[in-house]
């Protein structure tokens, strides 16, 4: 008897697929998306694509892993899907009574484990989605003193402004 397929990945598939064709996906909205479907059974095999032929493990790994080549891309997807589904159960647990009685406050997550630095691009998305990424010396904002001497290069809205002409 074949196996029946998964209703939830159903609605997932379409889901993620319908954000990218529409060009609104973001890795926070995939992230949001993923993390709330979390009870989906990502594994499940589908035909269904995108408009511009990618498959969802494709599209997944595009968007969360963007400079990423699409070499190993059930790999990397599973690894997203695990860390991304992972890091919703943890934060979705309850916490017992006991646990607050015995410090008089909620336990804090632990720190993620170290990551090794045999792939940097892997590990790299990893620390980044789990936000343990220590600033470098090259990336360190500048003082605040710093700031207020260098011409800011964000965005103006009147940099070009004109009032609107009249009829």
């Amino acid at each position: 008897m074949p196996s029946r397929p998964d209703p939830l990945f159903a609605v997932a598939e379409r889901l993620i697929l319908s954000l990218y064709d529409g060009g609104i996906l973001s890795p926070a909205v995939l992230e949001r998306v993923i993390a709330s479907l979390a009870g989906t059974r990502w594994e499940t095999r589908s035909d269904s694509r995108a408009n511009d032929q990618r498959s969802l493990p494709e599209v997944v790994v595009s968007v969360m892993m963007p400079g990423k080549a699409l070499d190993n891309v059930d790999q990397d997807y599973a690894a997203v899907i695990d860390h991304i589904v992972g890091a919703a159960k943890e934060t979705a647990r309850p916490v017992s009574s006991d646990d607050r009685r015995a410090t008089g406050k909620p336990r804090k997550r632990s720190a993620a484990p170290p990551i090794g630095n045999d792939d940097a691009p892997e590990s790299e998305l990893l620390e980044q989605l789990a936000g343990t990424r220590a600033t470098s010396n090259k990336k360190a904002k500048p003082s605040r003193a710093g700031r207020n001497t260098q011409a800011g290069s964000g965005f103006n809205p009147l940099q070009n402004a004109a009032p609107p002409k009249k009829r």
